[in-house]
């Protein structure tokens, strides 16, 4: 589809623990977008972003993200 920054409502969770599918204090997250619909947005993954729009340590991955998480959507089409 096209590249995107999804701006979300609250930070996804992650355990106390540190051993996390997601880096701690995700609040957006930039990637390829797959698909919006079916109740949400799927993105592969390629930047997390704190509350301050810093990027945060992690690995990319595919996240399927429910329209109730979800602020709003940045789609960078050309």
């Amino acid at each position: 589809m096209a590249e995107a920054t999804v701006y979300l409502r609250t930070s996804l969770f992650t355990w106390s623990s540190g051993k996390d599918h997601v880096p701690a204090g995700v609040a957006a997250v930039q990637g390829d977008l797959v698909k919006i619909g079916d109740g949400g947005v799927r993105i592969g993954v390629t930047s997390w972003l704190d509350e301050k729009g810093r990027e945060l340590e992690s690995t990319p991955r595919t996240l399927f993200l429910p329209m109730s998480k979800v602020d709003h959507v940045d789609l960078q089409e050309d």
